[in-house]
Order: C-alpha cells, then structure tokens, then sequence
C-alpha cells in the first residue's frame, strides 16, 4: 500500500534536465510580458509551444522593435 503524505510542499517546476526554465512562465500573470532581443518569431514560437503545454499558461508572440533592437515580445494572455 502506498502512504499518503500531507503538507509536503511542491518543489520548483523544472526542466527534463533538472533546470529551472530560462523564461519567466511561472512568475507572469496575465497581461505581462517580456522581450527577447535579437530572436525571431520562429526561434522563439518552438518554447513558446513548449511551455504553454508544460505550464497550462496561454501566451502570444509579436515581433516588435525597441529602442533600436529588433526583437519578441511574449505576452500572457490567459
């Protein structure tokens, strides 16, 4: 029989690999975003996809230019 614990905290969501993700996906609520600079739509959109299947988050994606440096802007929308 398996024994039931309780109050047991849940530790960090990690990667397969045991890291923390290099995204901030655990920490944006909705209507927050981020920039990466110097990546494409199509460099990101794959970790993009990624994530939002692995931490049930939805988000989009927006090439953009700010101050001078093209770039993504992820945004949580749900």
């Amino acid at each position: 029989m398996i024994k039931i614990d309780k109050g047991v905290p849940l530790s960090a969501i990690a990667g397969k690999n045991g890291r923390p993700p290099i995204y901030p996906w655990l920490e944006m609520e909705i209507g927050d975003s981020f920039f990466v600079a110097d990546k494409t739509a199509v460099q990101i959109s794959a970790v993009v996809s990624q994530a939002k299947k692995r931490y049930f988050v939805d988000l989009t994606i927006r090439t953009v230019t700010e101050n001078g440096v093209t770039g993504v802007r992820v945004w949580r929308i749900k």
